[in-house]
C-alpha cells in the first residue's frame, strides 16, 4: 500500500513565532495495535507544508481489510539547547571572580539542554473502521487497486474538547 501525503492547508500555529514545524506520523492499525510507523520529514516554519511523499505499507491483499491508517500531523519542536559560561576572568592580580549558579562546575562551559516534545496538531483515520469519508476513501481505494484515490481529510484535534477541523490531503493507493 502507498499513501502519498502531497500538503496540509490551514494548520494550527504551535509555536510562539505564530507557525509551526509539521510533519506527518502514519501508523498502521490493527486491532487498535500499532504494527508499523511512517514518517513524513519536517517542514519548518510553515502552516502550509508540502510533503509530496510516499509512505510505503507491506500488506498482503487478503489483510487489507483488517488493517487501518491513523495519521497525525505532529509540530516538531527542537531541542532548546542552551550554552551556559562560567564568568571566571581574573580581575588584575587579586583574584578570580566566578558565580555560583549550579550549572557551571569549575569555571567550565557547560551545555544544557532540555528537550521540547512534539504536540499533535490534528488526527485522522482511514480505514473500514473509520468514520465518513476516511472510511469512504478506503472502500474507493479497495474498489480501484490500481488507480491513485485522492481526497482532502478534516484534521480533529486530539482533544475531545474545541475540536477543530483543519485539512490535508491523504492519497492513498493499493498496489497489490
Amino acid at each position: 500500500m502507498t499513501l502519498t501525503v502531497i500538503k496540509c492547508r490551514n494548520l494550527k500555529a504551535m509555536d510562539i513565532t505564530g507557525s509551526s514545524d509539521p510533519y506527518v506520523k502514519v501508523s498502521l492499525m490493527c486491532d487498535g495495535r500499532r504494527l508499523k510507523k511512517r514518517k513524513t520529514t519536517i517542514k519548518k516554519n510553515t502552516l502550509n507544508p508540502v510533503y509530496s511523499e510516499a509512505i510505503i505499507f507491506d500488506i498482503p491483499p487478503e489483510n487489507v481489510d483488517q488493517v487501518s491508517l491513523s495519521i497525525a500531523v505532529m509540530d516538531y519542536d527542537r531541542p532548546n539547547e542552551k550554552l551556559l559560561l562560567s564568568h571566571r576572568e581574573p580581575l588584575g592580580m587579586m583574584s578570580d571572580v566566578a558565580h555560583e549558579c549550579g550549572c557551571c562546575r569549575g569555571g567550565k562551559l557547560m551545555k544544557k539542554s532540555r528537550v521540547g516534545h512534539n504536540e499533535v496538531i490534528g488526527v485522522c483515520r482511514i480505514g473500514l473502521d473509520a468514520e465518513g469519508l476516511g472510511r469512504d476513501h478506503w472502500n474507493e481505494m479497495l474498489a480501484y487497486p490500481r488507480k491513485p484515490i485522492t481526497h482532502w481529510h478534516p484534521l480533529v484535534e486530539n482533544s475531545e474538547q474545541n475540536a477543530e477541523i483543519l485539512q490535508f490531503p491523504c492519497p492513498d493507493t493499493y498496489q497489490g
